[in-house]
């Protein structure tokens, strides 16, 4: 039999405790006492964090069809596929809490795109429990399966707790505000706080739905539910560009010479801050409706993300978003390359669809599925490639790609590939990134 504490906890008022417990198992607040004095690390010191607590819903009306341990069974499985999307994302579990998982991004080391690194991984989460709770629906009739998220960002104490196996943890309000803002969401719904969607509405669609009323917070909580990936169909509106006259005079330069049919490469270099997305921002508001400008950034965490922002720049041309119904993305990529290439679309199909992760008619699959990855990777390029000319041959193409000197190996050999298509082609490879010479960017600069 599990111990218990009589103590509730101070945030949401559970009732009873887990012996030893060091956070509640219902909001994930620590608990008073939970770290005894000198527990916490000398090292130990306030991070700013992103937390984001995902709760699957609907398992009590499978435990009414299925026995207990196929029950546990289940869930336990979706649970650890939540877990994976944001390990994918940089993420780390801090707990698994009955249901549910919360995780903390910026630890043990914080990144400053910690929070677009949450949501992303929750959107990941949504489509992951999405197939789950298509499977339970066919399998069983039940419809209430589904996963609500929260997230928040804020100021933690970092470091490791525990004695005989220290783990590292964040502790802050960030981390009750989650929770809390998990349980007000809807299932299937995303819901940040206000300091999270803060950061994220350039990249993200979000819809305020708060303010709402927490308990452990004294005034009313706004939030924000995550709609969706943004996708830009116009350049956003820009501050005057001060003291940049000659780098606009430059760009003005490139996109007369792409108007008069010549390629190039342009890289926009510096350190964080200095302004490299605004360049790009400034080119795009120069172009013109003659032009054509599909854009990617490359993300700073790993997982099955290679050839990222070609897949964003893809996606963009079929006006898809991350986590859109597989179908229609077959469909409008087919609809789509028949037109642009008539009969040259198989030529091209089978490895776009590879890249878009979407499953073709059997004997297009047929094509791709035992090639070894030196071969598919020169099919990929050469169906790219093949993509951009034909998509450049009525109108100039821009292609811009933002934070290269995160790109793994895969993308920079793609954009190395692309670099060939300049010499014939109005195309235009628009590259952002920090003078690293140890990243793949500096590898591209010196080809």
């Amino acid at each position: 039999m599990t111990s218990t504490r009589n103590s509730a906890c101070p945030s949401c008022g559970t009732p009873t405790l887990p012996e030893g417990a060091r956070f509640c198992p219902s909001c994930g607040t620590l608990l008073a006492g939970a770290i005894p004095k000198g527990a916490l690390s000398p090292e130990d010191e306030l991070h700013p964090v992103t937390v984001m607590f995902p709760d699957v819903v609907g398992s009590i009306a499978l435990g009414a069809r299925l026995p207990p341990e196929e029950v546990k069974a289940l869930v336990g499985e979706c649970v650890s596929a939540m877990a994976r999307a944001v390990e994918d994302h940089g993420g780390f579990v801090q707990a698994y809490q009955g249901d549910g998982i919360c995780a903390v991004f910026g630890i043990p080391a914080a990144h400053e795109d910690d929070p677009e690194r949450a949501a992303r991984a929750a959107l990941r989460i949504l489509e992951v429990v999405g197939a789950y709770a298509h499977d339970v629906q066919a399998t069983w009739g039940i419809s209430s399966f589904n996963v609500r998220i929260g997230i928040d960002t804020g100021p933690a104490v970092v470091g490791t707790l525990g004695a005989s196996d220290p783990q590292v943890s964040a502790l802050g309000d960030a981390t009750n505000t989650a929770a809390r803002l998990q349980g007000a969401a809807e299932p299937g719904e995303i819901v940040m706080g206000q300091s999270t969607a803060a950061r994220l509405s350039d990249r993200f669609v979000l819809r305020e739905v708060g303010p709402f009323a927490l308990k452990g917070k004294a005034e009313p909580v706004r939030a924000f539910r995550v709609v969706g990936e943004r996708r830009e169909s116009s350049p956003r509106s820009l501050l005057p560009l001060v003291g940049r006259d000659q780098e606009r005079k430059e760009l003005s330069r490139v996109l007369a010479d792409l108007a008069s049919g010549r390629g190039q490469v342009v890289s926009i270099i510096g350190e964080a801050g200095i302004g490299k997305s605004r360049l790009l921002a400034e080119l795009h508001a120069m172009t013109g409706p003659d032009l054509t400008w599909l854009e990617g950034r490359c993300l700073s965490y790993g997982g099955e993300l290679t050839y990222w922002p070609f897949i964003e720049i893809l996606r963009g041309w079929l006006e898809v978003t991350e986590g859109e119904a597989e179908v229609a993305v077959r469909l409008r990529l087919k609809a789509k390359l028949t037109s642009l290439l008539g009969p040259r679309t198989p030529e091209v199909l089978p490895y776009l669809g590879r890249l878009l992760s979407v499953k073709l008619d059997p004997e297009v699959e047929e094509r791709v599925r035992y090639l070894p990855p030196e071969a598919l990777a020169e099919q990929i390029h050469q169906a790219y490639r093949m993509w951009v000319e034909a998509l450049a041959a009525p109108h100039p193409l821009i292609l811009a790609i933002e934070d290269l000197h995160w790109a793994d190996p895969s993308t920079r050999a793609l954009a190395e590939a692309l670099v060939a298509a300049t010499e014939h082609a109005p195309l235009l490879l628009a590259c952002a990134y920090r003078a690293e010479p140890d990243s793949e960017a500096w590898k591209f600069r010196l080809r």
